[in-house]
């Protein structure tokens, strides 16, 4: 940036030159020839640092268009335990591997920094990238380089409303406890028959009109309930009844649909990729009373082997997806449930 204050520096400069050459051809009649020669050489360098400096704004724009599409790229793989040095080398190679797409052959690992850790996870990501621009006419004034830098932050916030929800829920206080036990796998999703209270089974009704019956449930719980919901104030109606034939069909349909990693058996929790239909997005839920609950927010699971017993079991993920953040609500909030939408950030 300092070559670029030089270069403007220098045509302020011609262009004082230019008024005082003004004055000199009405005093000085008789140098109107060396006047005109100066004023069209001046010209001419003007007009070859402006290119220069236009190219530098361009390349500059161009290089924060990269940045930002390597950061949020890279974002998608957020949050990352802070001791799991497998992740952090695969979300900088992951921004690298964007960079490198978008024309950005300087970046390297330390460029890449990961940041603001919560709970012991890194939330925060930021990428710099330094490019050195060979001038083309500047030389001619001692700039043979134009220096610019540009950098990209990414943050997570949880998410305030979720698309491809499915019909199933777990309550707040069951989900609060499993993550401060450290105990989120094979979490109850809907529990079967013999069980459940007052006839809910942890299904609910996602329209929010009673007796939306088997095969709107069936639906959603197989393909994601259309419509957004939001976390707030709003009460929706449970399912009664245990369901068991729907919930069969819709899970046996939803895990078999899985095609990564064939050779270990598809996505678990150990290995899985984000658009698989063995990932749901559930509802996180408080009774108001035994026919009705209200959105607290949402959670994400890996489903298990279904047994068709009418069960479902998931374990607890954190991952990002697209949605609206929360306002005021941050990463490790009492209302975060691991859904997160990467932002670009100051």
């Amino acid at each position: 940036m300092k070559n670029i204050k030089k270069l403007k520096n220098f045509i302020n400069k011609t262009r004082d030159l230019f008024s005082k050459a003004s004055v000199l051809r009405n005093n000085e009649k008789g140098s109107t020839l060396i006047i005109i020669t100066l004023i069209f050489t001046s010209l001419m360098i003007i007009t070859a640092l402006i290119v220069d400096l236009g190219i530098a704004y361009y390349k500059t724009a161009e290089l924060e268009n990269a940045v930002d599409a390597s950061a949020l790229a890279a974002g998608q793989l957020l949050p990352i335990k802070e001791d799991n040095q497998t992740a952090i080398l695969a979300i900088k190679n992951k921004a690298i591997e964007y960079a490198t797409k978008n024309s950005i052959t300087n970046i390297t690992q330390s460029n890449v920094v990961l940041s603001n850790k919560v709970n012991g996870y890194y939330t925060q990501l930021k990428i710099t990238v330094p490019t050195q621009l060979e001038t083309s006419f500047a030389k001619i004034v001692g700039v043979n380089f134009i220096n610019i830098s540009r950098n990209a932050t990414v943050k997570l916030s949880p998410v305030k409303q979720v698309g491809d929800v499915v019909p199933m829920s777990i309550t707040k206080t069951n989900l609060d406890a499993s993550i401060a036990n450290n105990s989120t796998t094979h979490l109850a999703l809907k529990v079967g028959g013999g069980d459940g209270t007052t006839g809910a089974f942890g299904a609910i009704d996602l329209d929010g009109v009673k007796g939306g019956g088997a095969n709107d449930y069936n639906l959603w719980l197989t393909y994601g309930y259309t419509t957004a919901l939001s976390a707030g104030e709003q009460i929706y109606p449970v399912e009664t009844g245990n369901m068991a034939g729907p919930t069969n069909s819709a899970l046996i349909q939803r895990y078999n649909s899985c095609t990564h990693f064939p050779s270990e058996g598809g996505c678990t929790l150990n290995h899985y990729s984000a658009n698989c239909s063995r990932i749901v997005k559930v509802p996180v839920v408080e009774y108001i009373n035994k026919h009705s609950i209200k959105i607290r927010g949402f959670a994400a699971f890996v489903l298990e082997p279904f047994t068709n017993s009418g069960y479902v079991y998931g374990s607890f993920i954190k991952m990002v997806i697209s949605g609206p953040v929360s306002d005021n609500l941050e990463f490790g909030d009492a209302l975060d449930y691991g859904l997160y939408s990467a932002k670009l950030t100051n």
